[in-house]
């Protein structure tokens, strides 16, 4: 009995140390400044608590933009808390089921800011003629660490559409396979002094290249300026975690959208 009390306590500690390691990497900040003209840009806040984990997001709504881009914003943020608390309410019933019989856990967590969630946002461009930024959100589910989830949103504010990137390279069928090239390269350089990536490890050259095939979702998380395309990886897309986002700069072909 005492050696499951024990085992249990480890368990409880195992999550705290992971808990406070992921804080200590940073949570996404809950609120950003808010970049662009006051009058283009407003910052929306939702607070709440669940039995399971806390909610604190915050994400960009625009003047300028049609109501169903604010709306899909939103909804974007929305369900990625909807999906954390869910994650959070599985994982803390798989530990409960799990648990030694002299050391139960509570059917919910006795404090659910353990388990926040928040969300922010950081701008590329906020003008009025096009929107280009990231949405960043995450938090800890339980586990090893916690986690951060991206998604890119580019925004034509004259035509009142969205961005994609294939506009950037008008009449070219293979531009996907031209940026997947470029992309890769980028990262060989700079993982070459990484000594398993160097000596050909497969595990972690097939992930970069698994990453960066040349697929419009592997592509979709992208910003864009005046001068550049900014592509962003997330956690694990061609690294493995301790790696964090990856971010690779390329120089805006002369094509579309117009500046």
């Amino acid at each position: 009995m005492a050696k499951k009390v024990l085992i249990a306590a480890l368990l409880g500690v195992a999550v705290i140390v992971a808990l406070l390691l992921w804080l200590e990497r940073g949570l996404p900040t809950a609120y950003a400044p808010t970049p662009g003209p006051p009058e283009l840009v407003s910052v929306s806040r939702f607070v709440s608590s669940t039995r399971y984990a806390a909610i604190d997001a915050a994400y960009p709504q625009f003047s300028a933009a049609d109501p169903a881009f604010n709306n899909r914003i939103e909804r974007i943020v929305r369900d990625a808390a909807d999906e954390h608390v869910a994650d959070v309410a599985d994982n803390w019933e798989a530990r409960r089921t799990t648990a030694p019989a002299g050391a139960p856990l509570p059917p919910v967590p006795d404090d659910p800011q353990l388990f926040l969630f928040r969300s922010t946002w950081e701008a590329a461009q906020v003008n009025e003629r096009y929107l280009s930024f990231i949405l960043r959100y995450g938090g800890y589910a339980g586990g090893a660490h916690g986690y951060e989830r991206i998604q890119a949103l580019n925004y034509d504010v004259v035509s009142r559409r969205e961005v994609s990137l294939a506009e950037f390279f008008p009449g070219d069928p293979n531009y996907l396979a031209a940026v997947s090239g470029f992309v890769r390269e980028k990262f060989r350089v700079r993982f070459e002094d990484d000594p398993a990536f160097g000596n050909g490890d497969a595990f972690l050259i097939e992930m970069m290249e698994a990453g960066t095939e040349p697929t419009e979702e592997n592509f979709a998380n992208f910003t864009f300026t005046d001068t550049e395309i900014v592509f962003h990886f997330e956690q694990y897309q061609v690294a493995p975690y301790a790696a964090g986002e990856q971010t690779v700069r390329m120089s805006r072909p002369a094509a579309r959208p117009a500046p």
